[in-house]
């Protein structure tokens, strides 16, 4: 399985994000190649990340998109993305995944249905990256990239399904693990405030170790 992210500059994300997700994703998933699309020309050869160039000049987030180039069993999150457990059951799910299936999360938003911070597939999902060469006019119709993403994906009468079903643990660190912590915490999602390098609990600075790898 491979393990996809996006890196940016110029956003509030650095190279060092990259490493902290590295050393934490290869720590709980057993995955066969760690990829991240970046427009970045200082990258840290030193760690096995197969770096690939971003191609679409695409503004912020709009970018996870590129993500879509990748084919086979492919596990997408973003870098505020944080692994508390062995998670290998995403490897499963992947493997059992049909093509027409595309597995995403419920979003923390209730006035949406699902999110993109973790996205699961087993196939060639290219033709949800091609139909952004109009990206101009598709970014003026949309508020966000997974908006559209799910939109193409009912057009391409996608299955889609919900990992928050099969798999348990998955939450919203400000808006469930701040309050309760639950023992059943397997991978948390960082969206929006705080980063997951401004979170001042020992775990979370433990699985992410984002300062660690800033003072190298």
């Amino acid at each position: 399985m491979k393990f996809v992210c996006i890196f940016k500059t110029g956003g509030d994300y650095d190279i060092n994000h990259v490493k902290a997700l590295y050393h934490n994703v290869t720590k709980h998933l057993v995955i066969d190649e760690f990829v991240c699309y970046t427009n970045s020309e200082d990258l840290p050869y030193e760690l096995p990340i197969n770096f690939k160039p971003l191609i679409h000049n695409l503004p912020g987030k709009w970018s996870m998109i590129e993500a879509f180039r990748e084919k086979g069993k492919v596990i997408v999150t973003g870098l505020d993305t944080v692994f508390l457990r062995n998670s290998d059951v995403f490897e499963e799910i992947a493997e059992q995944c049909k093509s027409n299936e595309f597995y995403v999360i419920r979003s923390f938003n209730s006035r949406r249905t699902y999110g993109n911070g973790i996205m699961v597939w087993n196939g060639d999902w290219m033709r949800l990256l091609t139909d952004y060469a109009n990206h101009e006019a598709i970014i003026k119709g949309y508020q966000l990239e997974q908006e559209w993403t799910f939109w193409k994906l009912k057009k391409e009468k996608a299955v889609i399904k919900v990992l928050n079903d099969v798999v348990d643990g998955i939450y919203s660190y400000k808006k469930k693990y701040t309050k309760a912590k639950p023992k059943d915490s397997r991978v948390l999602v960082f969206h929006g405030k705080p980063r997951p390098h401004e979170c001042k609990n020992p775990l979370i600075i433990k699985e992410y170790p984002y300062k660690r790898f800033k003072h190298l």
